[in-house]
């Protein structure tokens, strides 16, 4: 470890990431902090549909809709005949077409949602282009005429995109009169802050029973409520829609900002092979760099800021865990408290993971991610390599040193290993389980608790960072310093998900920079506070325990 910190080879490729880094990671929060108009739609079929359960006319609905907010009318070819569209103009509203264009009329249109629609080469920057998000949220819905090409081809075309989320029969169903429709409203929130989504397609809302929701009111509640929070956060509703345009990427910037992997790549290698010597830190450091440049010249683009980022949030949460393991042996001999090492643990792991997270999100930061052209599909294997990375060097170290006197000699001791290790493969599956768009959904109240914090908080920190990780590093250190190191195992497990939660947090490229690290930040605090409630339980629990003992 000391033989790559004092080694200037590492800093110099370490330097010159971090710079290429920063600018591709300036240049990405430019654009996102331009993108700030939000608009929503609503389709004639579903004014139609709300007039009928009504009794009201769908004039009444277009006037009520236009004044929370509504600013646009989607309209399918055989529906956009004179009589709507006079009705669209008498409303105030914009006309959007839903398929291709050359369908319709020769009156203009503000947006085209692409619905088995060709669209090749017809944009001439006077339309925008919706992108839908594909059933599966792996990438979003484009023409095939543009499905190979991705931003490219849709730059190429002359359409202005704008990312757009589509009220699916699931998200309707979230509406609740008792408390005027908050879920529903929060997950509208949610698609414009967290995932930049800039143009929102309405539906009609649904009740608990499945029932159509007609009233009016309902409606105007939860748009004026909405508009509030995002004014709130510097957006602005109802004012037409930003469409987020961006240029192509630097090859040279990306394949430097790589550089930065290679880098933490050695630094991980020192850590779990004590024995690597300087002159072979140098040789990988030179030889990392020249086959990093060479893969971003050689390889498709996209393919390296696949590699690249998959690199990144692998081995940044690794050597948070190499730290943890290479350190749990020597917990009770350090003379600090576990109080006072606490803070600084967690500054170490929450700062460099959250480091490698702008890496991963400078890496990404290009059209085809910050569009969701393309999603970052390694998710799954950058949570779990870190944690295995870390089961096998602490069971190395466990088999180090003795068991307590106590326990030698008996079978208790791999029993209460056995119970270790099963508790740490219960968090590996939990954490497969519960991560991303995972098997296991988050129950009604867990969402309600989500929306709750979002609206006390700028933005809702991660559960399993500030309820789970950090209170474990905690009790990490506690067990350590008391050398109970069957407990270390599962606690440490917990610690690192924290380091890759963080990483991951930076993986969702569409959420902005600005709300990232607020969750980072505000789940370091609130962590910190119940880390120091664990710690304080367990030093009480230790008291009774010696005072039982005692008498």
């Amino acid at each position: 470890m000391e033989r790559v910190k004092q080694n200037p080879a590492f800093w110099l490729v370490l330097a010159a990431g971090v710079l290429c880094a920063g600018i591709l990671l300036a240049q990405r929060v430019a654009v996102e902090q331009g993108d700030r108009h939000v608009a929503a739609g609503i389709a004639w079929a579903d004014v139609t549909l709300l007039a009928e359960a009504s009794g009201e006319k769908e004039e009444a609905w277009l006037e009520l809709l236009g004044g929370a907010g509504v600013e646009y009318l989607l309209l399918t070819a055989w529906e956009a005949e004179e009589a709507v569209l006079s009705r669209c103009d008498a409303a105030e509203m914009e006309p959007v077409w839903l398929g291709d264009p050359a369908d319709f009329p020769e009156t203009p249109a503000a947006m085209v949602i692409p619905l088995e629609a060709d669209l090749s080469g017809r944009g001439g920057g006077e339309q925008a282009l919706a992108l839908v998000e594909n059933d599966s949220r792996t990438g979003v819905v484009l023409p095939a005429a543009m499905a190979a090409g991705g931003a490219a081809a849709v730059r190429e075309a002359g359409w202005r995109p704008v990312k757009t989320l589509v009220l699916y029969d699931d998200y309707r169903s979230r509406w609740t009169g008792e408390d005027g429709g908050s879920e529903i409203e929060a997950l509208l929130f949610r698609a414009v802050t967290d995932r930049s989504q800039r143009f929102l397609w309405l539906r009609p809302f649904l009740d608990g029973e499945g029932g159509l929701v007609a009233e009016g009111a309902a409606y105007v509640e939860v748009l004026q409520t909405l508009e509030r929070r995002l004014e709130s956060r510097g957006y602005q509703f109802g004012e037409g829609f930003s469409s987020r345009l961006t240029q192509a990427p630097s090859r040279w910037l990306l394949g430097g900002a790589a550089l930065s992997v290679v880098a933490l790549a050695v630094l991980l290698l020192a850590l779990v092979f004590e024995g690597l010597t300087r002159r072979w830190c140098t040789w990988l450091l030179l030889l990392g760099a020249a086959g990093c440049l060479l893969m971003c010249l050689v390889l498709p683009l996209a393919l390296f800021q696949k590699l690249a980022a998959l690199g990144c949030a692998v081995t940044v949460p690794s050597i948070s865990a190499a730290a943890l393991a290479r350190h749990s042996r020597g917990l009770a001999k350090y003379t600090l408290s576990s109080a006072v090492a606490y803070p600084l643990w967690m500054l170490g792991i929450v700062g460099g993971s959250a480091g490698g997270g702008l890496l991963v999100g400078a890496l990404l930061a290009t059209e085809d991610y910050l569009l969701e052209f393309s999603v970052f599909s390694g998710v799954k294997v950058a949570e779990l390599a870190p944690l295995v990375v870390l089961a096998a060097l602490l069971a190395v170290s466990i088999r180090r040193y003795p068991l307590p006197k106590a326990a030698a000699g008996r079978s208790g001791g791999r029993w209460l290993l056995a119970l270790g290790a099963a508790a740490a493969a219960a968090i590996l599956a939990l954490l497969v389980l519960r991560s991303g768009d995972g098997l296991v959904e988050a129950p009604a109240w867990e969402r309600a608790a989500r929306d709750w914090l979002e609206r006390a908080l700028y933005a809702r920190p991660r559960t399993k960072e500030f309820a789970g990780a950090w209170p474990a590093l905690a009790a990490f250190l506690w067990a350590g310093k008391r050398r109970l190191r069957l407990l270390q195992l599962p606690f440490a497990l917990l610690a690192a998900v924290g380091s890759v939660s963080v990483v991951n947090t930076f993986c969702h490229i569409y959420t902005p920079v600005e709300i990232s690290l607020a969750r980072v930040l505000l789940g370091f605090a609130a962590g910190m506070v119940l880390g120091y409630v664990v710690l304080l339980v367990l030093f009480l629990a230790e008291r009774l325990v010696r005072r039982g003992r005692e008498r």
